[in-house]
């Protein structure tokens, strides 16, 4: 694993960066988080999802077979105020992912969210944004079982 995410990144970000930080590794497997940024510094959900576009393009121009797994914009207690631009965001790049081959939608929202749809707090270090070990633990608990799917 070859972790090349940047705090405070966007779509557009990916996309000027991307053959330095992640196609001239020529990887088995791309794992994309991006979005949550992008809805809270208030781009349009249309500019972000283009943005989207432009990186998957990136990726297949380089490998058309490489696997890409874009992992949903998370919920957060801090951004819960954003939570449908959030969804309809999550929903359009799932619908995408599914039209697309070698390519795989991580729902890390609904994963996130207890059995009354809040956001256990527990997740979350003090700022209400950033994920803790809890958090991270859930996410690699649900992702495992698609990665392996996908590399077997």
């Amino acid at each position: 694993v070859l972790n090349r995410g940047f705090g405070g990144s966007i779509f557009s970000d990916l996309n000027y960066f991307i053959d330095d930080l992640v196609l001239k590794h020529e990887p088995n497997l791309i794992v994309v988080y991006e979005g949550d940024n992008d809805i809270a510094f208030k781009i349009p959900n249309d500019i972000i999802f283009n943005d989207m576009l432009i990186s998957h393009k990136k990726i297949r121009d380089k490998n058309i077979n490489t696997p890409v797994i874009y992992i949903a914009a998370k919920p957060s207690p801090s951004r819960w105020n954003l939570k449908d631009k959030y969804k309809n965001l999550n929903k359009r790049i799932k619908k995408f992912c599914e039209t697309e081959k070698n390519t795989f939608f991580f729902d890390s929202w609904s994963i996130m969210l207890d059995e009354n749809g809040d956001i256990p707090r527990q997740y979350f270090w003090r700022d209400m944004l950033h994920m803790n070990r809890s958090g991270y633990d859930i996410w690699a608990e649900n992702l495992k079982p698609l990665v392996n799917k996908i590399l077997k």
